[in-house]
């Protein structure tokens, strides 16, 4: 595969040029090679980096948890326990999010029936301080 220049790359990783140039200042992408006019040139090795930090993200990863998962697979230690350790924490926050959300929803149920026993003459919700 030939390098890419910039636009090409990034319409291949899906992603916008200056999240390109992004993760180039944050460390994320490798400094690409350069051509003689200083156009930047990228390999397929650039784009599943790319890949994996779309995968990540899309995973609900930070850019922060991003950058420790690609130090540990670009030095190959893809199956490594820290790896593990932080998808194993990003389960248990996830999940703490899912019981807040339930929590949530909870709540309204209850002030919208309350609203439905009151005739629509009085909105619970509306009066409501939202209690925790």
């Amino acid at each position: 595969m030939k390098p890419m220049m910039i636009s090409e790359f990034a319409a291949r990783a899906g992603i916008g040029l200056e999240t390109v140039r992004y993760y180039e200042r944050r460390g994320l992408l490798p400094r690409p090679l350069r051509g003689p006019q200083g156009y930047r040139y990228y390999g397929l090795d650039s784009l599943r980096q790319v890949e994996l930090i779309r995968g990540a993200r899309q995973l609900g990863f930070s850019l922060r948890e991003v950058e420790s998962i690609l130090s540990s697979w670009t030095k190959g230690a893809t199956r490594c326990p820290a790896l593990c350790e932080t998808a194993m924490a990003k389960i248990q926050h996830i999940e703490r999010q899912i019981a807040e959300l339930h929590s949530r929803k909870r709540k309204l149920k209850t002030l919208m029936s309350q609203c439905t026993a009151a005739g629509g003459k009085s909105c619970s919700v509306a009066e409501s301080r939202f209690p925790n």
